[in-house]
């Protein structure tokens, strides 16, 4: 058995009894800028944080490959609010917890039955607003934390002056 990827009770593997892999992944990071008018034209971009990281799956079960669509979706969507580590290929992919926020059944082929055969599912990650807040509000109180002394100049010249410094 080849386990590809794994999120939570979500397994994507190759054994002699199932084969469900994925199809595509996409990740998207990246920071937040603005753009800061500077003296002599010298425009300036500067870092106001990070965005919110997204991976979106897309794979598809196929009864005739041992996977039960129905199944498959119903995991997934249980799923739905769950925070835990994305692993593809036995190491951690993504921020070290995300969140299954959405998932996408799509191109559903049912047997003249009415039984689905075989579906595409796209699941979307991402970190919870939550989560950028808890961190954003470490920093702003880090910074607010940091001590500053603020020297009056001209005092420190007049004293120096008295001493006879220079």
């Amino acid at each position: 058995m080849t386990i590809q990827a794994q999120f939570n009770e979500i397994k994507w593997e190759i054994s002699d009894t199932k084969i469900m892999t994925i199809n595509s992944i996409n990740y998207s990071f990246g920071v937040k800028t603005e753009q800061k008018k500077g003296a002599g034209g010298n425009d300036k971009v500067v870092v106001k944080g990070y965005k919110k990281d997204s991976i979106t799956v897309s794979y598809t079960v196929d009864r005739s490959c041992g996977v039960y669509p129905e199944q498959e979706n119903a995991k997934a969507n249980s799923l739905i609010g769950i925070k835990d580590t994305f692993i593809l290929g036995g190491k951690r992919f993504g921020p070290l917890k995300t969140m299954l926020m959405k998932v996408k059944p799509s191109n559903i082929v049912y047997s003249p039955t009415g039984l689905i055969l075989s579906m595409d599912i796209t699941l979307t990650f991402g970190e919870p607003e939550e989560e950028k807040e808890k961190k954003t509000a470490k920093k702003k109180k880090a910074n607010k934390n940091k001590s500053s002394i603020a020297i009056d100049t001209k005092r420190v010249e007049e004293i120096k002056k008295a001493k006879g410094l220079k």
